[in-house]
C-alpha cells in the first residue's frame, strides 16, 4: 500500500512498560510523536537507528508494533503509525518529554487524544480480530 503514496512516514510512540508515560518529541512548542520519513532502509530498522541516535534508547525492530495507516486522501503521503515499550525514564534528550498519558497537555497535537488511547488498547487488548477469536 504505501509505495504508491509519494511520501511516506513513521509516526512512532514509545510507552512506559507500565503504559502510564508516553515519550513526545517537542517541536515548535507542540509535543508529538516521533516522525521519521521513510527512506530506502527497512522501516523497522530505520526507526530504531533513529530512535537510538536521539534518545540512546535501544529499540530491538521486531518489538515495534503497526497499530494503523493514516493515508493522505490524494495519496501524497501516509503515515505508518508504529508503538512499543522502553525503560524511557531516563531519556536526557532537551527535545523529547514524558508525558503522562492519562493528562494530555494541551500543546499536544489533536489527533494524540484518540491516538495514545488506541495505541495502548491494542497493546494490552489484541485487536478486535483477537478478541473474536478468543470468544
Amino acid at each position: 500500500m504505501s509505495s504508491e503514496f509519494q511520501e511516506n512516514y513513521s509516526l512512532v510512540f514509545i510507552f512506559s512498560k507500565n503504559f502510564d508515560k508516553v515519550l513526545l518529541i517537542e517541536k515548535e512548542k507542540k509535543l508529538d510523536g516521533i516522525t521519521i520519513k521513510k527512506n530506502e532502509e527497512i522501516e523497522s530498522v530505520q526507526i530504531a537507528k533513529k530512535i537510538f541516535e536521539d534518545t540512546n534508547l535501544k529499540i530491538d525492530p521486531s518489538h515495534l508494533r503497526l497499530v494503523l495507516q493514516l493515508p493522505n486522501v490524494n495519496k501524497s503521503w501516509v503515515f505508518n503509525v508504529y508503538m512499543s515499550i522502553a525503560e524511557i525514564e531516563n531519556v536526557s534528550n532537551e527535545n523529547y518529554k514524558l508525558i503522562d498519558v492519562k493528562n494530555i497537555p494541551n500543546n499536544c497535537h489533536p489527533t494524540l487524544v484518540w491516538l495514545l488511547p488506541l495505541c495502548i488498547d491494542i497493546s494490552v487488548y489484541g485487536s478486535n480480530f483477537n478478541q473474536i477469536l478468543m470468544k
